[in-house]
């Protein structure tokens, strides 16, 4: 199951009834979610459930400014959640924040693209960031087993756009049970 949310409504001081505010804040402006706190913004979308192996992606649209996707937020609202982030001036990171405070997982020097899709997946303890489909980092963590998909800025003025979160496998799944009714093998 995947859920999006193009931001596509009038000017407001918060994302709306379908986001929570996790860390910070997050408003729309102009059809686009902007942070209006410096420091760590994040907001998980609350008006579904996710896979414990879930994933979460973004345009990237602010510019210089850091922006990206979040997985297993926690739904207690503690500050718990994985990001992942580009920035178009030098790299891209995998964190951890825990109770807000941050831990840097994986990182590397490399420019992430104005206007790219910026997709953060966890599956099991691996999780993987991607820009327009290509692998720029990847670690492992097992601090945090589940939680919802969102997304993640790190400086006032920072905008995403067009956001996607689901779950990994799901439809896979149902490809394999499927063809496997059709061949007429199992139950």
């Amino acid at each position: 199951m995947a859920v999006t949310d193009n931001f596509n409504r009038a000017d407001s001081t918060s994302l709306g009834a379908n986001w929570t505010v996790h860390q910070g804040g997050l408003e729309i402006v102009t059809n686009e979610a902007k942070a209006v706190v410096n420091g760590i913004t994040v907001e998980r979308y609350n008006a579904a459930s996710f896979a414990n192996d879930q994933y979460s992606q973004t345009k990237h649209t602010g510019g210089t400014l850091i922006e990206g996707a979040a997985v297993r937020c926690d739904l207690a609202d503690t500050g718990d959640s994985y990001v992942g982030f580009g920035a178009t001036l030098d790299f891209f990171t995998i964190a951890r924040y825990d109770n807000n405070s941050k831990t840097d997982l994986a990182f590397t020097a490399e420019f992430a693209t104005n206007n790219a899709i910026l997709k953060l997946t966890v599956t099991g303890t691996s999780l993987e960031l991607l820009q327009d489909g290509v692998s720029k980092v990847t670690t492992t963590d097992a601090t945090y087993a589940s939680g919802a998909a969102g997304i993640v800025t790190l400086a006032t003025g920072a905008t995403l756009d067009d956001w996607e979160g689901g779950d990994i496998g799901a439809a896979a799944a149902g490809f394999r049970i499927r063809r496997r009714r059709l061949l007429g093998i199992g139950a």
